[in-house]
């Protein structure tokens, strides 16, 4: 680089900007000089592709951390004499203020013989200690500066299993209800049927809110917020309203809308505008009928929870404007009556997922992202970045690289506010689930990024303030006594299963990515690990052994003939391994149903802290949830599962199996 490129290549470093990477095949790719100067105008850093002007940025940005009294963050771990770093800015003392979680405040005066100056230039300043696990808040003053900083007092790492475990997986969607849709009823029905059968979880992809009319956009993995549930799993005949609506028991006892119910559980896939659509006639009949106690608890509610009002008024307003919040116009006005259903929905949701048993019983997600157009990037614009994309870079699957379609948080803006919206999000999740799998858990240490018109190809890697975001999830995860599992499949560097080992993390061991054609990929499963056969994203034990994955992406054209060919030899080879080293541990496993099960007894009487068995493979389903890649090509997130929780007890060997898993886990312990 020259000129203005070294400078660029300055700037970016300092926003935590790589300018190269090592691809999974062992490539180093460089980022353009056109890209570098996107991702650091996105980051609020103005540079012409050439570099220009990288050099003024440069020096702005250096000023403006060198006149501030400390940074934004500081991390104090748990049993630690609390200490943080500062900048003084010429004479005078430092006056602060410390306002504890807990609604202590204390107050005090470092002068310059207070201070601690350590290696590296920088100057430490006690702070009255021991201070409680939890979020405080402190002020610092000098002359007529004065800045706030927020202390993330954290334990070590996060809450470990207290015991080795198993549980089952079943996307919430893919569960057959009364409305052709899976709903927290059976949710609650399902984790009752699990826990007879020695099972202490049950998992489902996100249960975020979703847009389900227009825009519509069912995937889990784009919610329009992470602070709010998605009422299409409510069963609007368990409200409390329905005792006191006859509007909505005649609506549900109608012969039209028996036949509408009937249509939804015939249809050959989830209908979920379909369901919403139902269920929302019942539920706004149901508001009618809310009055005393309950009325009283709906307005607590909208005042008290933090953005409830907004959401409510945001999700009428895009009903309004039958789009996003970037489809907006001045004429959608919502009603207040249409504010208020989304305020009394999400009291349900909450009503329902604690009757479901979730304090010590779901296994959910934590998405990495959120749909553009929804709630939070509207809500909490300042901290995302407009203009990148966030996404994957090309690798044997995707040699063009990938774009999820959603914005980055910001890693410095978040820093400015203590990352309250991603607090905000874990509070959300984790106050009801027991085990929670943060995806893309390399997202805490750097994001790949792609500027806007520009290929998925030209994304650059922008690092994240990893230790504080690890330090938050400790707090909230001992605050609700949540076990957090870091998805770390692929590709991921070395440092980042370091910090999650050190943090409390499990990882994610599954069968179908350890298989090796010369391997046996039961003799060192991690005992701090989550293990299973397979992930949403993956095809089903079935699909895998039988190839039909492999023949779907040909047809669809996410392979070439050549590349399917090495693919199925390649699967024969895993298929067979997988064969021998079930063969050498006592397993006849001739077929795909005798494998799956043996691989499952292994994996469960492995040192693997969590098990989960895809409830769908223990009766041999092939076809995927989801196909990544795909959008219209393959009905992603809308297969329904063969049996409801009614008809379990009917599936052939599904008893014998679990209670098999279940004594090879308690044999384990």
């Amino acid at each position: 680089m020259t000129g203005g490129r070294q400078a660029l290549g300055r700037l970016a470093a300092e926003l935590g900007v790589q300018r190269a990477y090592t691809d999974a095949a062992g490539r180093r790719r460089t980022a353009s000089t056109a890209a570098l100067a996107a991702v650091c105008t996105a980051l609020g850093w103005e540079v012409a592709e050439g570099g220009r002007g990288a050099d003024e940025a440069l020096r702005t940005l250096r000023a403006g951390r060198a006149a501030s009294l400390a940074d934004p963050v500081a991390v104090i771990r748990d049993g630690t004499s609390p200490a943080i770093g500062v900048r003084p800015q010429g004479g005078g003392a430092l006056e602060w203020v410390l306002r504890r979680e807990d609604g202590r405040e204390l107050s005090g005066t470092a002068a310059a013989l207070d201070l601690v100056y350590r290696e590296g230039g920088s100057w430490w300043m006690p702070l009255p200690g021991p201070l409680p696990v939890g979020r405080h808040l402190l002020t610092l003053e000098q002359g007529r500066r004065a800045q706030e900083v927020h202390l993330l007092c954290a334990p070590r790492a996060a809450m470990r299993p207290d015991r080795r475990g198993w549980g089952l997986f079943l996307p919430l969607y893919a569960l057959p209800g009364r409305w052709g849709i899976g709903d927290m009823t059976e949710l609650r029905r399902l984790v009752e049927w699990s826990g007879e059968r020695g099972a202490a979880m049950v998992g489902s992809t996100p249960i975020f809110a979703s847009f389900l009319d227009r825009p519509f956009d069912p995937s889990p993995y784009a919610p329009v917020s992470r602070l709010f549930w998605n009422e299409v799993y409510l069963d609007p005949a368990a409200a409390p309203e329905l005792e006191r609506s006859a509007a909505a028991r005649e609506l549900l006892g109608s012969p039209g809308y028996q036949r509408e119910l009937a249509r939804l559980r015939a249809e050959p896939l989830v209908d979920h505008a379909g369901a919403m659509a139902a269920k929302r006639q019942v539920l706004e009949a149901l508001l009618h009928a809310v009055a005393g106690e309950r009325r009283a608890k709906l307005q607590s509610r909208r005042a008290d929870q933090p953005h409830l009002d907004a959401y409510a008024r945001f999700r009428a307003r895009c009903e309004a404007a039958r789009g996003g919040w970037p489809a907006w116009a001045d004429g959608d006005q919502p009603s207040d009556e249409a504010a208020e259903y989304h305020t009394y929905v999400q009291m349900l949701c909450a009503e329902q997922l604690e009757a479901a048993g979730s304090a010590d019983a779901l296994y959910l997600d934590m998405p990495l992202g959120v749909h553009p157009d929804g709630f939070d990037t509207w809500r909490f614009a300042d901290s995302f970045v407009d203009g990148l994309s966030v996404g994957a870079p090309p690798d044997e699957l995707f040699a063009g690289g990938q774009d999820w379609g959603f914005r980055p948080l910001h890693p410095e803006r978040t820093r400015q506010d203590g990352h309250r919206y991603l607090q905000a999000s874990l509070d959300t999740l984790l106050g009801h689930a027991a085990t929670v799998r943060i995806d893309h858990v390399m997202g805490l240490h750097r994001l790949y990024c792609v500027p806007f018109g520009m290929g998925a190809k030209e994304g650059v890697y922008v690092r994240q303030p990893a230790d504080e975001l690890y330090a938050l999830l400790a707090i909230e995860s001992h605050r609700h006594g949540t076990v957090l599992v870091g998805e770390d499949l692929g590709t991921v560097p070395g440092e980042v299963r370091t910090a999650m080992s050190r943090r409390g993390l499990l990882r994610s061991y599954v069968l179908q990515l350890e298989l090796q054609p010369d391997g046996d990929p039961f003799a060192e499963v991690p005992r701090d690990a989550l293990a299973g056969t397979n992930t949403h994203d993956m095809p089903t034990f079935g699909g895998f052994w039988e190839g039909e994955d492999i023949e779907r992406r040909l047809q669809i054209g996410l392979i070439g003939a050549a590349d399917a060919t090495r693919e199925r030899e390649l699967r024969s080879a895993l298929r067979a391994a997988l064969t021998r080293s079930l063969d050498r541990r006592g397993h006849a496993a001739a077929s795909e149903r005798d494998a799956y099960r043996a691989a499952m007894l292994e994996l469960a009487a492995s040192a693997a802290q969590l098990v989960v068995v895809n409830l769908e493979d223990m009766w041999g389903e092939t076809e995927p949830q989801n196909l990544p890649g795909t959008s219209v090509e393959q009905p992603n997130w809308r297969r329904r599962a063969r049996y409801g929780v009614d008809q379990l007890d009917d599936v052939p060997g599904l008893a014998a199996s679990l209670g098999a898993i279940a004594g090879a886990r308690g044999r384990a312990a």
